[in-house]
């Protein structure tokens, strides 16, 4: 599947699954004490979205720089 939310085109591998505002309440506040009991914080979430902003730029500069390679052949 083609993500179209991406800035770049590149292929999603995570499946979408539902809206969390639309579960059931109780469904929520599960998963919430899920989440809560295992520590993950909105500031790790933060921190993870950075950590994959920061990979997938180093993984499209090292692609650019084999585009330029092959390009000069």
């Amino acid at each position: 599947m083609l993500c179209t939310q991406c800035s770049m085109y590149w292929t999603c591998l995570r499946e979408q699954g539902p809206v969390y505002d639309e579960l059931d309440e109780g469904l929520q506040r599960e998963f919430q004490m899920y989440i809560d009991d295992r520590g993950i914080t909105p500031a790790l979430g933060e921190y993870l979205r950075h950590l994959i902003h920061d990979k997938e730029e180093r993984e499209y500069i090292a692609w650019l720089d084999n585009v330029k390679k092959f390009v000069e052949k």
